[in-house]
């Protein structure tokens, strides 16, 4: 027989006496579609205790043990659901990846007060109707340790406290594996690094990765990528492991690369940073020679005027040089003499 029945603010039913044996009767879900679930709370309670009355003040109720004759108090704490920590929802590459599984990844989450045991879920979707086997346990620590995982997958993961009583199950979070093995970051092939001349529309190249459906691909020319002029990441990513530019680089200028691989819930790390030189501009053509002067069509020179009249000079017959000297040294030697017999008069003269 039902005693009493209380509702708190959140929506949780209290009855008391609603057994034979006493104890008062708890449910999280009274309005759930295909009946309530009830549990019942005998703790603290004395053998033969026979609760009447209920009294309730958001989670702290009150009634009377009849039979023992003794006010009962009971604060219920678990009434709210419990608060995941990690890995945080919706995290990527999760895991440590040791002989092409998934090791190391731990559940955590917050205590709630009063609970002594929790209940733990893994799942590949959110329904949680067909829990996998090992994909579920109970603890009465606020962590626990998964089983091996698979690579690049998605989870699912939900907890609740079970002890003493049930709390709501917390809310649905997910997290994805890592991708790819041991080297899951893409491998750099072309252009090579430190290389020059390459064409203003490269192909780039890069190895695979297992498990990829698609890579993305940054180009800056910055070291730190900021405001790069090739951006294939998304909704643009590129099917695979090669391409070549859409959009035209600059001459002689230095440009950085990089690639990760990706599928539908992950992505790898990214590559190495990869640099390249494009080619130099081309040499301008050599000048045409400048245009040859039109040359004006010559005109006919003027006539010119009829020569003068030269004057007639007579004919005068030129001596021979030989002549003249021969005359001029007889005649100096004439000369000569007739000086010598002069001296030669003036001398006998004077004796």
């Amino acid at each position: 027989m039902v005693s009493q029945l209380k509702v708190s603010s959140d929506g949780t039913l209290y009855a008391t006496n609603l057994k034979s044996d006493g104890g008062m009767e708890r449910s999280l879900n009274p309005t759930y579609s295909l009946g309530p679930t009830f549990e019942t709370v005998i703790r603290g309670l004395d053998d033969g205790a026979t609760l009447s009355g209920l009294w309730l003040s958001d989670h702290k109720l009150w009634s009377i043990d009849s039979h023992n004759k003794r006010l009962i108090t009971y604060t219920d704490s678990l009434t709210v659901p419990v608060t995941l920590t990690s890995p945080p929802d919706k995290a990527q590459g999760v895991g440590t990846i040791i002989n092409y599984t998934i090791s190391n990844v731990s559940l955590d989450w917050e205590t709630l007060e009063g609970a002594t045991e929790y209940k733990w879920q893994l799942d590949y979707d959110t329904d949680f109707s067909s829990i996998p086997s090992g994909f579920e346990n109970d603890t009465k620590a606020s962590s626990a340790r998964l089983p091996t995982l698979e690579l690049a997958t998605t989870y699912y993961w939900r907890v609740r406290a079970t002890a003493p009583v049930l709390s709501p199950w917390s809310t649905k979070q997910s997290f994805t594996t890592s991708l790819g093995y041991e080297a899951t970051a893409p491998q750099l092939q072309s252009p090579e690094a430190g290389a020059s001349g390459v064409p203003l529309r490269p192909i780039f190249q890069w190895s695979a990765v297992a498990g990829a459906d698609s890579y993305e691909l940054l180009v800056s020319t910055s070291a730190s990528f900021a405001n790069p002029v090739i951006i294939k990441i998304d909704a643009y990513a590129l099917p695979g492991t090669a391409w070549q530019g859409d959009i035209s680089l600059n001459y002689d200028t230095t440009y950085y690369w990089k690639v990760r691989a990706g599928s539908s819930d992950t992505y790898s790390t990214w590559s190495a940073v990869g640099a390249f030189t494009t080619e130099p501009p081309p040499s301008p053509p050599p000048k045409p020679p400048p245009p040859s002067p039109s040359l004006a069509p010559e005109s006919s020179p003027a006539p010119l005027p009829p020569p003068l009249p030269q004057p007639t000079i007579p004919y005068q017959p030129t001596i021979p040089y030989w002549i003249i000297y021969l005359l001029g040294g007889l005649l100096l030697t004439m000369i000569l003499m007739l000086i010598i017999m002069l001296v030669l008069v003036t001398g006998i003269r004077r004796l």
